[in-house]
């Protein structure tokens, strides 16, 4: 991706701005620091009054200085708290969108980052966008500012005014130059950020697999290695931010020299009075304020677009579409997959496969390890798209079926099914649309053989389960999730080594229970053990991401090498 594509305004300005900011408050703050500039560009005309001697012969001078300082505050008071106010709702709609953006996100592009880095992107990233909207509407209010001093100045004279204009090609080379550097600088920092993040993250999510590997020395070092990276990128960027402040600072010298230069000049010459000098150099003050804020805001604009890049990629992404154009309530079908390939970067994973799932029927999937048939799954859970062919439910391609109805009516089991932080009641009826009884919660718990130790801990089912089910073994929390499963009753179930976490009595027990909620329903089961399968009704084998053979054990023992070989080693184990 070319440089100027990165840093094009348009994702930044539509997808995370534009929808995400309270506009009319910010508006009305605009319209009351535009007031209290006027009312300051006021104040000023009373002081150089006050400087000349005139509040001797006038003390109303001195009445309407106190009043328009008191109205100043007041206003000022009143916009601070409002523009606080809408900042902490951009920020909170900002992540709301965000948020709503990686829950719906297709898993392709979950698959394109780590997910610990995405937690930056809610958090830190937020505060960084709603920050900047201050110096957004700053600038409109600078911009007012600018026009209303320069008039001032104007009515003075037009000879300072126009030599003030010179300024504004000096200001345009010192902020859009460095403003593109600060951008690409600050992307890099920001990407530092995200991979310290995820180093942190992933080490202390498997501190047990560090310590037992004796890594400690190894992982400090990497440590040290990512943290020093993110160091380095800092550097850089407050290296850059130091060579960019003499020249924002300069331009303080700059006017004021301009104003002394070009004043003298004219009040040797007779057409000016001290007075109107006075005013003129009190006001350069505001002028200079006015170009650094130029200046600053579009710093802070490109530091924060830079940070937020990965925000607006998100931001922009297509969601994945969950109503489609027909409903799932239709008669139970066989599922048949046509041609379907399936790519992940450059390489096939599944290649061609073309291959029926009869309707319910128990349907094995076999194979050496990476040979696609968690792939195979993931593709019948529409969790991804097929790259060529097409999955059919009867005659209906699937990819005109309600997506979440369709994985509402199917249970999916993973290898390491996750728990998610909350009590153990909570996870049995995660994502179940209904309400569910103690009597059905303690059924489930007693088919997934779960009851027992979950009756023995202090809670029971109001136990917390941890950080990622933390609190218990891999075991328990495989047979929770199967409980989960259990309670939610699907009408399709898909088995991903379902009981490969549990020892062998549970594994049993477990599969028992599976089997008799298998019967009579459309189940595709993934399996290295091959002794859990044999008496499914069908069985597919698959090698390097093909179909090599599709039958039953009967058919498929001594006639498909691949599937005798491995069902031998099972049994000789």
């Amino acid at each position: 991706m070319q440089t100027k594509q990165k840093q094009a305004w348009g994702p930044f300005l539509r997808e995370v701005l534009g929808p995400n900011v309270p506009w009319l408050w910010y508006i009305l703050n605009t319209v009351a620091a535009m007031s209290v500039n006027t009312m300051f560009v006021g104040l000023t005309d009373l002081s150089s009054q006050f400087l000349s001697g005139a509040v001797l012969d006038d003390n109303s001078i001195l009445y309407h200085y106190l009043g328009l300082m008191l109205l100043m505050m007041v206003v000022s008071l009143l916009m601070g708290i409002s523009q606080s106010w809408a900042s902490f709702v951009a920020e909170r709609n900002i992540q709301r969108r965000l948020w709503t953006k990686m829950i719906r996100m297709p898993m392709r592009l979950y698959d394109r980052q780590a997910p610990s880095s995405l937690i930056s992107r809610v958090t830190s990233d937020t505060s960084e966008i709603t920050y900047s909207l201050n110096y957004v509407f700053t600038l409109i209010t600078d911009t007012y500012t600018a026009a209303l001093v320069l008039v001032q100045i104007w009515m003075r004279s037009r000879f300072i005014a126009i030599a003030l204009l010179c300024v504004i090609p000096y200001v345009w080379v010192v902020t859009v130059l460095p403003g593109r550097l600060i951008y690409k600088v600050r992307n890099i920092a920001q990407q530092r950020f995200a991979e310290v993040t995820t180093f942190v993250a992933e080490r202390l999510s498997s501190i047990t697999l560090v310590k037992s590997a004796a890594a400690e020395r190894a992982d400090l070092a990497l440590g040290y290695q990512v943290v020093d990276e993110h160091y380095k990128a800092n550097l850089r960027y407050c290296i850059l931010d130091g060579i960019t402040q003499p020249f924002s600072y300069g331009t303080e010298g700059i006017v004021g020299a301009i104003v002394l230069i070009a004043g003298s000049i004219l009040v040797q010459r007779g057409t000016m009075d001290m007075a109107s000098l006075l005013y003129i150099y009190m006001l350069r003050q505001t002028v200079y304020s006015v170009m650094s804020s130029y200046i600053f805001c579009y710093y802070n604009l490109k530091n924060t677009q830079g940070s937020t890049a990965k925000i607006a990629e998100i931001m922009s992404s297509e969601p994945e579409v969950l109503t489609r154009e027909k409903s799932f309530t239709q008669p139970d079908s066989d599922i048949s997959m046509d041609n379907v390939t399936f790519r992940y970067e450059d390489r096939d994973v599944i290649q061609n496969v073309t291959v029926l799932i009869p309707k319910g029927k128990v349907t094995a999937i076999v194979g050496p390890s990476g040979a696609g048939k968690t792939t195979l799954l993931s593709l019948l859970e529409r969790l991804y798209t097929p790259d060529e062919g097409e999955i059919r439910f009867g005659k209906t391609p699937v990819e005109t079926i309600h997506l979440d109805e369709w994985r509402g009516a199917t249970g999916y089991i993973q290898q390491s099914s996750p728990l998610l932080s909350g009590t153990v009641r909570e996870n049995i009826t995660y994502g179940l649309n209904r309400e569910a009884d103690e009597s059905e919660i303690i059924a489930a718990a007693k088919k997934a053989n779960c009851y027992d130790f979950i009756a023995r801990l202090p809670q029971g089912f109001d136990t917390p389960v941890g950080a990622m089910g933390g609190n218990f073994s891999g075991g328990e929390r495989q047979r929770i999730a199967i409980a989960r499963m259990i309670i939610k009753d699907p009408d399709y179930l898909l088995l991903d080594e379902a009981t490969s976490n549990l020892d062998a009595e549970n594994e049993l027990e477990v599969q028992q229970a599976l089997n008799g909620l298998m019967k009579g329903r459309t189940a595709i089961v993934v399996a290295h053990n091959l002794r859990t399968v044999v008496n499914a009704d069908n069985i597919i084998v698959m090698d390097q991401g093909r179909i090599q053979a599709v039958g039953t054990h009967e058919t498929l023992y001594g006639t498909c090498d691949l599937y005798t070989k491995y069902f031998d080693l099972t049994f000789a184990a």
